[in-house]
C-alpha cells in the first residue's frame, strides 16, 4: 500500500520504503528521540522488519500503517496510523521527527495534514494520541491543533489526547 501520498506545503507523507531503513534507524536510534518512543531499534534489521510489518495494510482494523515524512525527498521523520474499532472508526497516531529537524514546524504540518486526511477522506470519527507526560513538545503540538487531554489510565504514566471529527471541523 504505497499509493497514499499526502502533500503539505513543504512535505510529502508517503509509505515508508525499505530504502528508508538506514535513515530511519539513524534518527530512531538517537537517545534523545528514543526516550519518547515505544519502538527502540537495536539494529538496522529491526527497522527493516518494522517497515515490512507497518506498510502492509492500510485502513484495516487493528493494523498500523507508517508514513515517512519527506522534506525535498529526504526522510526527516515518520508518522503512524493505528486503525481501531469499533467498526474501524477511530485511529491512533504516533509521530517522530529527527532531532535536526525539530522545532521548525514540520511535525505540526505533518500531523495536522494527516488528521485532516483521516477525517475528510477516511471519514473516521476520532483520533487519539498517547504520549509521555514529559514530552512537552508533543503536548504543545497536539494542543495547538485542537487535541484535548482525555482520561488518564490508572496505573499508567502516559497521557492520552483525542480529537473528534466534529471538533476538527
Amino acid at each position: 500500500m504505497d499509493h497514499v501520498v499526502i502533500s503539505t506545503p513543504r512535505l510529502q507523507l508517503q509509505a515508508l520504503r525499505l530504502a528508508d531503513a538506514q535513515a530511519m534507524f539513524e534518527y530512531r536510534h538517537d537517545p534523545a528521540i528514543e526516550k519518547y518512543q515505544s519502538f527502540h531499534p537495536a539494529a538496522l534489521e529491526d527497522v527493516v522488519e518494522f517497515i515490512r510489518l507497518n506498510t502492509a495494510e492500510f485502513n484495516s482494523e487493528g493494523a498500523w500503517f507508517q508514513f515517512g515524512i519527506f522534506l525535498h525527498d529526504r526522510l526527516i521523520g515518520d508518522i503512524g496510523l493505528h486503525f481501531l474499532g469499533p467498526d474501524n472508526s477511530q485511529c491512533e497516531i504516533g509521530y517522530t521527527i529527527c532531532k535536526a529537524q525539530q522545532r521548525k514546524g514540520y511535525g505540526k504540518e505533518a500531523v495536522s495534514h494527516l488528521v485532516d486526511y483521516v477525517f475528510r477522506v477516511l471519514r473516521k470519527k476520532s483520533i487519539i494520541a498517547v504520549l509521555d507526560p514529559e514530552n512537552a513538545g508533543s503536548k504543545a503540538l497536539l494542543e495547538s491543533i485542537g487535541f484535548k487531554q482525555s482520561e488518564v489510565v490508572a496505573g499508567e504514566n502516559d497521557l492520552r489526547y483525542s480529537i473528534s471529527a466534529e471538533d476538527w471541523e
